[in-house]
């Protein structure tokens, strides 16, 4: 991991604001340093959304104990149209998409949204939520009102 978060830093991080990615996708497991990884894996997430103004990201943790939890701050892109998430633990504030005007799919799958209140576009038009863990205590609402298709599957 070490060896390839090396590689990764200094294809992402240095590559300049002139030459934005289309898709960028992240398929990580074997996470060691599970503290720093997670915080490298969030830099690189973000700064591929934001710097490098993907149009599809995904991120896609293998199964584990522990799920990375990604910063519960906002993504901000006027890019991102197409967001896949596999394997993370998202919180309120990350799912609030209003900071993302071209967003239309989101997938979200095997992921931990106990602390989610709210996931909240009003670009989205596609929602997919595969296998995700809610909260017992209180709703996620849904709040989308382009939404033309939303696909659920529980245990």
């Amino acid at each position: 991991m070490q060896e390839f978060g090396y590689f990764v830093h200094r294809l992402l991080l240095h590559r300049g604001r002139g030459a934005p990615i289309d898709e960028c996708r992240f398929s990580l497991g074997g996470l060691s340093d599970f503290a720093a990884d997670a915080r490298r894996v969030d830099r690189w997430f973000r700064h591929a959304a934001v710097m490098c103004q993907a149009r599809v990201l995904q991120l896609r943790l293998a199964p584990s104990g522990v799920q990375l939890a990604l910063d519960n701050l906002a993504i901000v892109s006027r890019h991102l149209k197409k967001l896949q998430l596999t394997g993370v633990k998202l919180m309120h504030s990350f799912l609030d998409f209003s900071s993302c005007p071209v967003l239309e799919h989101l997938d979200i799958s095997f992921c931990n949204l106990v602390d989610a209140k709210k996931i909240s576009s009003r670009s989205l038009k596609h929602l997919n939520i595969f296998r995700c863990i809610f909260s017992r205590t209180f709703h996620t609402h849904i709040c989308a009102p382009n939404l033309l298709s939303l696909r659920m599957f529980f245990w």
